[in-house]
């Protein structure tokens, strides 16, 4: 199966207590503007493609759960990931905007941001940690971490990190 293998975030991951280039379940997660890697072939799409990103450095307990891509056109943005093998699992509606869910290795969001350009806007982590100490950890090092709160999914909390397009969620249960 063709998956996503890397992705590259703004974060400084030593900066909140991680090693430089974190492994987060499967996916590698470097520091730079945003990218990423695929494992076979990389849809054709504007998000810029890493080669050769060394291995990171496994973290337990943390996980990737989702990456999220914004585009201005859903049904082309979904045509090119499900080219490359993305499972398309829903369509939906998200607070009044159209997203779509697919799945290559890990679950990719798709949301539907006229006007925007094709662009991998975040990445959601997973932990088994407990998330008000994390976001403490995260506001500690600098970072405006959001509170703690209920997410969509039951059962599940999540908090956001604004400035770096990043969300850290309760594991599944």
């Amino acid at each position: 199966m063709n998956r996503i293998t890397a992705v590259r975030s703004p974060i400084r991951w030593e900066d909140v207590g991680f090693p430089n280039r974190p492994l987060f379940g499967d996916i590698t997660i470097v520091t730079g503007t945003p990218g990423w890697s695929w494992s076979q072939q990389s849809p054709d799409l504007p998000i810029a493609v890493l080669d050769d990103v060394p291995a990171g450095e496994v973290v337990p307990g943390w996980g990737v759960d989702h990456v999220v891509v914004t585009t201005a056109n859903l049904e082309l943005t979904v045509a090119r990931l499900t080219e490359v093998g993305a499972d398309l699992r829903r369509r939906t509606e998200v607070k009044c905007t159209p997203t779509a869910f697919l799945v290559c290795g890990t679950l990719v969001e798709v949301i539907e941001a006229s006007p925007m350009d094709v662009h991998l806007y975040g990445v959601a982590l997973e932990t088994d940690e407990d998330l008000d100490e994390v976001a403490n950890r995260w506001r500690e090092a600098g970072w405006n971490a959001g509170k703690p709160h209920d997410a969509m999914q039951s059962g599940r909390r999540i908090f956001s990190v604004p400035d770096s397009n990043l969300a850290v969620m309760s594991c599944r249960q």
